[in-house]
């Protein structure tokens, strides 16, 4: 993906090395995050600390997207994709969610 945008607007590099952060960090909590604090789980000490090392990858992550959202915002407006465009592709996958959704029984 960043090769994409970067063919396209000025990506900084500052962005690239959050969003490596952000992908570390995001397999750290799929992969190796309860492993990590197996212990902590089991006090309130613990939980703080798990609570803490998560809120600190949510801000990462908060950071990193709120950049991204600004570059992929000034590129569509480059490549013209407009707002309706975008709210027009939004429903059309919402109808075709709506028709596959069948109930579970």
């Amino acid at each position: 993906m960043i090769k994409d945008v970067r063919k396209n607007t000025d990506f900084p590099i500052e962005l690239e090395t959050g969003l490596e952060k952000a992908l570390r960090d995001r397999k750290y909590i799929t992969h190796r995050f309860f492993a990590f604090h197996d212990v902590d789980f089991a006090s309130a000490r613990g939980r703080k600390k798990m609570i803490s090392d998560l809120r600190r990858i949510a801000m990462l992550f908060q950071t990193v997207d709120d950049k991204l959202k600004r570059i992929m915002k000034a590129l569509m407006v480059r490549l013209g994709v407009t707002p309706k465009i975008l709210a027009d592709i939004l429903a059309s996958k919402e109808a075709e969610a709506r028709r596959d959704d069948t109930p579970i029984e």
